[in-house]
């Protein structure tokens, strides 16, 4: 008889342990911790309580991520207050420049707007080529890479050379209208794998923002850059545009699992696949 087909009668047979008793009883097996013998009994209660230390850690987890899901929407919500207050142009830009810096803690911020009127005077709307309007209007959602793509390592001027992640938001407001791009020195902060959900957000307040102040035209396109003072941040780049650096994607790799060690046995896949679904969702660093 083979192991699993004892396995499956005893499964099968529970009241087997019942009539059984006194075999139960004289079983021993070896202890998983050391070369003692103990009883059935006795190991079952230890694998019940590696199963509760690992559960308590992923609970850890998903609490910590969720305190962190929290503060990031609080500082969503304070963007979204300060980008409605905000009377015209000029303020409303200072306003996403100041909270991506400081509250986001986003170093290198470029923000380009083109198909408006009014607003020449401001950097913001200054002419943006071809290449870029096309790869921002390609864009389904935001793009997080490891090097700039197409020509928008200029948009950060002298710092694009020490840049190692990036991320693009499109700007639209039923047409693409815009670009918002965020870059750091730290490689860990924008990757490939990392959720967007807040990222695509922030576009769509920005985007709304900024739409709401300028007057529809068919003007040339326009670009810009804002470089903000250096501080320690799932997408296919479109098919047809190539990125101007070619350094390697940066490896596959799940935050949550890394950090947690996760075990491999199925009993804890369903917890170990919902914290890193959390985790990706963060417009947070990467850590580890």
């Amino acid at each position: 008889m083979k192991p699993e087909e004892v396995a499956g009668y005893l499964k099968q047979h529970p009241e087997f342990f019942e009539d059984h008793a006194e075999t139960l009883a004289e079983i021993y097996i070896a202890h998983p911790h050391g070369g003692r013998a103990i009883s059935i009994a006795e190991r079952q209660i230890l694998t019940l309580r590696d199963r509760a230390k690992q559960l308590e850690g992923k609970l850890r987890e998903v609490i910590q991520f969720g305190e962190e899901n929290d503060a990031i929407s609080e500082k969503v919500h304070r963007i979204s207050l300060s980008l409605i207050a905000s009377q015209d142009m000029r303020a409303l830009l200072s306003s996403v420049y100041l909270s991506l810096r400081e509250d986001f803690a986003v170093p290198h911020v470029a923000l380009r707007v083109w198909g408006g009127n009014g607003h020449a005077d401001l950097p913001e709307f200054a002419p943006v080529s071809e290449v870029s309007r096309e790869f921002a209007a390609s864009l389904t959602h935001p793009y997080c890479s490891a090097h700039a793509m197409v020509d928008t390592a200029g948009l950060f001027g002298e710092a694009s050379a020490h840049l190692k992640s990036f991320s693009y938001m499109p700007l639209r407001n039923g047409e693409t209208f815009g670009l918002l791009a965020l870059a750091s020195e730290d490689a860990q902060r924008f990757y490939p794998e990392m959720g967007t959900l807040y990222l695509k957000r922030l576009a769509e307040l920005v985007g709304a923002g900024i739409a709401h102040h300028v007057a529809p035209s068919t003007s040339v396109a326009r670009t810009t850059r804002h470089t903000l003072a250096p501080t320690d941040s799932p997408s296919s780049p479109p098919e047809a545009l190539t990125p101007i650096s070619t350094a390697a994607a940066m490896p596959s790799r799940c935050p949550a699992a890394a950090a947690a060690g996760i075990p491999s046995s199925s009993a804890h896949s369903a917890t170990n696949t919902a914290t890193a679904a959390i985790r990706s969702a963060m417009f947070v660093p990467r850590t580890g």
